[in-house]
């Protein structure tokens, strides 16, 4: 690469994705620093993200980055690396040594919705009139959104941990899309009829739904799935009878390759000691790395988990 230039420089200020405030203010940011290089007569190039760095850098003396999620790619970064060798600057401010920013599988989907509707609507998505607060009406957009949310937020680490009731053991929920005239807890004490068999394969689908969700989310040299745990249970074996002395759960995901999968576990005659189900909270929590002596009314883990 060319000798720099001794008397210019090249800021970078923006959010992802691109032309996005990415949840700080980089026009109040663009122009205080712009305002600095002109007290001191530095005349400088100013872009958004990363894209065109390699075009700037010859002609520039110092490079000043304030991001909020844009970061340079394998590219960029050896163009940046070869000009810092012939005695280029970098000031790197916020964000510069943060996580990568990257499209997420969800997040973009839903904002490219929005942009569609505006240009329906020709309009700038900015304009438009946001969303009437409150729920979906229909139960199964409702769910699906709550867990697309829970997947992005594991995707993007916004969270490591995250629970979900679709409806509340005591609710008078209805499912008319599912041709069930009782509410949630009526149906309940008749858990073998025909009708909550419908309304308990519901509930089990948007757990597949989730879990296939994390499943298709690449992570490292695997996905989310295969470092998470996920776990669906009830609180009751039988409803009519308000039973809880056998629990079935499911636990889905590697949880970063500490939790074998493809297996049927029967606790039932291990004796009340051996399965209770805070047994099985505290050998989850070791392989997330939290050590109790004792949790509930457990000191044992849960053998053969």
């Amino acid at each position: 690469m060319a000798a720099t230039n001794s008397g210019s420089a090249h800021l970078i200020a923006g959010g992802f994705p691109p032309g996005s405030m990415g949840g700080h203010d980089h026009d109040y940011a663009r122009l205080r620093l712009l305002g600095l290089l002109a007290e001191r007569d530095i005349p400088a190039s100013v872009a958004n993200d990363f894209a065109d760095v390699e075009k700037w850098l010859p002609t520039s003396r110092l490079l000043i980055t304030y991001v909020a999620g844009p970061y340079p790619d394998a590219a960029q970064s050896r163009a940046i690396r070869d000009w810092l060798e012939v005695g280029g600057h970098w000031l790197g401010l916020h964000g510069t040594s943060g996580g990568k920013a990257e499209r997420v599988e969800g997040m973009r989907t839903t904002k490219d919705q929005a942009d569609d509707a505006a240009k329906a609507k020709n309009t700038m998505t900015a304009t438009m009139d946001r969303p009437a607060n409150g729920l979906p009406e229909d139960l199964r957009e409702h769910a699906r959104l709550m867990c697309d949310i829970i997947a992005i937020a594991f995707q993007t680490n916004r969270t490591s941990v995250a629970s979900l009731i679709i409806s509340r053991d005591l609710s008078a929920m209805y499912y008319p899309f599912l041709d069930v005239k009782d509410g949630h807890h009526a149906a309940s004490h008749n858990n073998n009829s025909d009708g909550y068999e419908r309304i308990a394969r519901f509930h089990v689908s948007q757990f597949a739904y989730l879990a296939s969700k994390l499943d298709s989310m690449k992570e490292g040299d695997g996905t989310v799935l295969d470092n998470t745990c996920l776990m669906f249970l009830s609180n009751l074996w039988i409803g009519r009878k308000h039973d809880n002395f056998r629990l079935p759960l499911v636990l889905a995901g590697g949880l970063g390759g500490t939790l074998e999968t493809g297996r049927t576990l029967n606790y039932l005659d291990a004796g009340e000691d051996n399965r209770k189900m805070c047994s099985l909270y505290l050998s989850l929590m070791d392989r997330y790395g939290v050590k109790l002596e004792q949790f509930g009314d457990a000191r044992e883990r849960l053998v053969g988990l």
